[in-house]
């Protein structure tokens, strides 16, 4: 989000709060402005604002939809799943909160996904796709899940239908190319993964276009090399750096500082250990991911873990290089 449109938004809550200091209790004047918290990213204050409509109007469906979107912000998923389920009992027959269910089942389906209940948030997002056809967000959260779950027909099925629906997205095609690696369709990977950085950087689809082209026998440092360039020197940059030669895999694990970084630096390590035919060395980095925690999100590796496809490219490239 650029510079200047936060600064109009920081104008834009100054305005509003001075209207609530001299007018009577407006739900939706708090409601406007936990908006503009929430575009901010000032979850807290947001969250205080959504509260107050609420007791104003106990009635207000959009309220406990936006107050769940807080809890879930910061990790409250039980408490975001109350929230969004009195929104939409509140909200039938609503014809202006009608047009926001979709993305309230997709915020249900996010929760889920975090509390481990993968069936339940595969019946959420079906429901937002059923109410909004072309909601690309809802088939790309679903992938997400489906990958989770191991079923990776499933996910490449949701993808390509994002895809059609928002062809320019970086988003579904990054996606895309996730689901294509870990099926080791690592061609069609490469090509949905750099379509993923057009206009944008993403240190992870840079990460894994190269893993991508290894894999595929193309050639890709320097295309890693120019991309790294445009990326920020903080996690995960110093993978590159491994793949480029400038670190050892002892310095890399050394400069992940979080428990997800350590995770991540491992399944990277294991993949350079590959690449250069070390497949004994490699095995000992291949671990099982820990569940993610509070608002934090699932890395690219993570959601392939259970990949049949991927696991079995791994155990036979493993198996050929030890007989």
């Amino acid at each position: 989000m650029g510079t200047e449109w936060l600064r109009k938004a920081g104008i834009a809550i100054a305005d509003a709060s001075k209207i609530l200091r001299c007018l009577p209790p407006s739900a939706m004047a708090y409601y406007h402005r936990g908006l503009l918290y929430i575009a901010g990213g000032e979850i807290e204050k947001a969250f205080i604002d959504f509260n107050r409509p609420i007791l104003l109007n106990p009635e207000f469906p959009h309220a406990y939809c936006n107050r769940g979107y807080c809890h879930q912000s910061t990790g409250n998923h039980g408490l975001a799943l109350a929230d969004f389920q009195k929104a939409i009992i509140l909200g039938r027959g609503n014809h202006c909160f009608h047009n926001l269910l979709p993305l309230v089942h997709w915020n249900r389906g996010i929760s889920y996904k975090f509390l481990g209940e993968y069936e339940r948030a595969i019946g959420e997002h079906n429901t937002a796709i059923r109410l909004s056809p072309g909601y690309a967000a809802a088939f790309r959260e679903r992938t997400s899940v489906l990958m989770l779950s191991g079923q990776f027909t499933r996910a490449m099925s949701d993808l390509n239908e994002a895809v059609k629906l928002r062809p320019r997205t970086n988003e579904s095609h990054k996606a895309l190319g996730e689901v294509c690696f870990f099926n080791g369709d690592f061609v069609e990977a490469a090509k949905h993964l750099r379509h993923a950085l057009l206009g944008k950087s993403d240190p992870y689809t840079v990460l894994f276009l190269y893993l991508a082209c290894a894999k595929a026998g193309q050639e890709g440092s320097a295309e890693l090399k120019r991309n790294a360039a445009k990326l920020p020197s903080s996690w995960p940059a110093p993978v590159a750096e491994l793949y480029l030669g400038g670190r050892q895999p002892e310095e890399l694990l050394q400069s992940a500082s979080t428990p997800i970084e350590r995770g991540e630096a491992a399944f990277y390590i294991g993949e350079w250990h590959l690449l250069r035919d070390n497949p004994s060395e490699a095995i000992a980095f291949f671990k099982p991911p820990d569940k993610p925690v509070a608002n934090s999100s699932w890395s690219m590796w993570q959601r392939g873990w259970n990949s049949p496809i991927w696991k079995g490219l791994l155990n036979s490239t493993i198996g050929a290089q030890s007989a």
